[in-house]
């Protein structure tokens, strides 16, 4: 009898925990796709020359832990590749006058840091 009275129990709050899980996805994945179109309005700033470096990167970086918290891709290479795209933009800017030395070499701690979490 005790059996039986711990499997109605269990019956019952599983779907409770069902229930909480598949909101709790929910909302990750709305944080994901926020923290994806921040960046891309974040970037897109920046390769216009109207945006901040530092903008760029801690979008990059919510969008990272977005993804973490999902489990649903390879967050840290998907960082990496975009502070590698950041680097070379910010290179260019710093090459064409548009930005400082400073900004360059913010963006190669920025790769560097991404290579590292990569790495682990």
């Amino acid at each position: 009898m005790r059996a039986f009275c711990i499997l109605v129990m269990l019956a019952a709050v599983t779907p409770a925990f069902a229930d909480a899980s598949a909101a709790t996805a929910t909302l990750v994945k709305a944080r994901t796709d926020s923290a994806a179109k921040a960046y891309a309005a974040a970037e897109a700033r920046y390769k216009a020359g109207a945006g901040d470096i530092e903008n760029v990167y801690r979008w990059s970086v919510r969008w990272l832990e977005s993804q973490r918290d999902s489990a649903a891709k390879p967050a840290a290479q998907d960082h990496l590749k975009r502070m590698q795209a950041l680097e070379t933009a910010a290179k260019a800017r710093a090459s064409s006058g548009m930005a400082t030395a400073d900004e360059a070499t913010a963006a190669e701690y920025f790769r560097a840091e991404a290579q590292v979490w990569a790495a682990r």
